[in-house]
Parts: C-alpha cells; structure tokens; sequence
C-alpha cells in the first residue's frame, strides 16, 4: 500500500512497481489516518509510507501503528525526501522496516522491498550513514512507552501497570517488549538503569 499525499508520487510509484511481479499495489492514502484506515480494511504486507502529509502526519501514523498488536506482521518503510537526523531517529525509534529517499531508483525499491519482506532492516546509504552517526544518541520513547518504563521502573506488575494505564496486560508486555529493543536490553535492571538515564525516575 502507498500513503503520499502527493498523486504524482502514487502514480509514479504504482508504474514502477507493476514492473516488479511479486509486488502488487491494494490500495493508496493522502495522509496517515486514510492510511491507517485502508490497512485496517485492506491488511496489506508492506506500507510505503511518505514522512510529511497533511493532518496526520507519516510518523504519526507509524507511531499508532506500532503500539497496536492488532497488524504485528505489518511492514512499514518510509519513502520519503526528509533526511534530517531527528526525523530519521524518530522514525527508527519508532521501529519502522525500513527508509527510502524518493530519489531511489527502481532497483533500489525493489531490494528494499525483498529486504523488509524477509524480515530484515532495509535503510537508503545515506539514511544508514545518519544512523551510524546517531548510535550513541539519546533512545526516543513514545509517550505511552514512557509510561510503561517509568512504571516497570518503579516496580510495578504487568497487571498493576495495566490497571494504571488502561490497557490489557498483553499490551503492557507488547510496550516492554519495544522499549527492550530500543534501550538495547531486557532485565529489570537495565530498564530500570534506563528510565534513570532518560530522568523518568530518580534513585
């Protein structure tokens, strides 16, 4: 599925890929929520995803997305022109498949599709150059990750945070699962060590 809210940028990428005969378009969105929309009605495998769109926003709606456990084979990479490193940390943070600068070309789009479908991280040379210079930056938490880490932190049950929160226990695990992979470690101590880093909570 394609999420632009450009038409020209559709249709050019609909042409390129009905050259590639493992790939077909189901569906196209003007901005995240028409996106979040057509993948709830059409569950499409792989979301190209534009960055910047009127109303909500590509991150946006990668950000909604990523919390729910209801699409959790759902690729999403992001084909966008914005290079900027806070952009692209947000996005990466957030856990997207993959990030594409517009100027690819066909041969490029078509790895970074295979590249995602197999279950593997695909980033356009540059974006990977920005991620390389950005390793030792400051870990991103969505709000309600924030929350679930300040909590676990202050040594809260998956049943007590989720009783806090409003959501199901699932969900709780689903949130710490995320914020493991982002902090880079799984035990209580080191997500504890973490929720300090970031001053969610002092000892």
């Amino acid at each position: 599925m394609i999420a632009d809210d450009h038409l020209l940028v559709r249709v050019g990428i609909t042409a390129l890929l009905q050259q590639l005969d493992e790939f077909t378009i189901c569906g196209e969105a003007s901005n995240g929520a028409e996106a979040i929309t057509q993948i709830e009605m059409l569950n499409p495998d792989i979301v190209l995803m534009d960055v910047l769109m009127p109303g909500m926003t590509g991150l946006s709606a990668v950000q909604h997305l990523k919390q729910r456990t209801a699409h959790p084979t759902l690729k999403i990479v992001m084909l966008s022109s914005v290079e900027t490193p806070e952009t692209v940390l947000s996005a990466l943070n957030m856990g997207v498949d993959g990030y594409l600068l517009k100027d690819c070309l066909l041969a490029e789009l078509e790895q970074a599709l295979n590249t995602v479908q197999q279950g593997q991280r695909y980033l356009s040379p540059k974006i990977a150059d920005i991620a390389t210079e950005l390793a030792p930056a400051q870990v991103i938490l969505t709000p309600q990750q924030q929350k679930v880490l300040t909590a676990i932190a202050q040594g809260l049950s998956a049943k007590q945070i989720a009783k806090n929160l409003a959501i199901s226990p699932k969900t709780v695990e689903f949130h710490r699962n995320k914020i493991a992979q982002k902090v880079g470690c799984r035990d209580l101590a080191g997500l504890v060590k973490a929720a300090v880093k970031m001053g969610l909570v002092s000892i």
